[in-house]
């Protein structure tokens, strides 16, 4: 990473915003911006948004919990839907600082981006949400159930996109099968459940990370009381392990 103190000539530009982190940026921004970050993934014009919006009736006036916002784009976009307010965790100092030059770029003024470890957050919340936007994260933590239920206590609705343990799918995959360790068989707040560790590091957490079979991660969310759980895709076939998208709401 290059030393950011770096004095800047010539005109003032959303270009030379991007380009404080050269090299380092994950998405893409829409094309018509025309500004260009090296980035490949589309998470400023997501479909998972796009699907969700769908199911939810509108983001329009809602409040929203969106944990690891990355760079910014999934929240970009909730704010062109007219939501209330975005609060959005990191814990990574880096996706913090983009997201804030995202949000001066793009102006996004309904979006709170907070740094800190978002466990301790969810803890010590007293507010309600009426949506938690938790993509890619579930399968990164070494108590995923744990986080269900954390979320259960402010959010209303979940819209969740994480990969799975499938043992039959992991073990017809050589580059799977070797960053996985025994299968675990646990139990919290009267759940049992299925899991599996992975050698991959975990962002949050010094211990490995823990993910849970799709049986598993459905019976958890029926537990903490999301009864209306609908399955937007079922990815078995990605690179990376089988991936599900899911909206889950709690019965009125």
């Amino acid at each position: 990473m290059k030393k950011i103190d770096n004095i800047i000539r010539g005109m003032p530009s959303n270009q030379k915003i991007l380009d404080i982190f050269k090299g380092m940026w994950v998405s893409n921004l829409p094309s018509d911006l025309k500004l260009i970050t090296g980035g490949v993934a589309n998470l400023f014009e997501d479909d998972r948004i796009t699907m969700s919006d769908g199911l939810l009736g509108g983001f329009e006036n809602l409040d929203i919990l969106e944990l690891c916002p990355i760079e910014g784009g999934n929240s970009y976009m909730l704010q062109k839907r007219k939501v209330r307010k975005v609060t959005a965790i990191t814990p990574s100092e880096i996706s913090y600082l983009k997201c804030l030059c995202v949000k001066e770029m793009l102006g996004l003024t309904n979006v709170d981006f907070l740094l800190g470890d978002f466990f301790i957050f969810l803890r010590n919340s007293h507010n309600r949400y009426d949506v938690a936007l938790v993509n890619d994260i579930l399968y990164r933590t070494p108590n995923p159930v744990y986080l269900i239920d954390l979320l259960s206590r402010v959010a209303e609705n979940i819209i969740l996109w994480t990969h799975y343990f499938d043992l039959d799918i992991v073990q017809r995959n050589p580059s799977l099968r070797k960053k996985f360790g025994d299968i675990c068989y646990q139990s919290y707040a009267d759940f049992n459940y299925t899991s599996c560790s992975c050698s991959d590091p975990s962002p949050y957490s010094e211990e490995c990370s823990l993910w849970l079979t799709k049986e598993s991660l459905v019976s958890a969310l029926c537990h903490f009381g999301y009864n209306e759980i609908r399955t937007l895709s079922d990815d078995k076939h990605n690179p990376n392990g089988p991936a599900l998208f899911i909206c889950a709401k709690k019965e009125s």
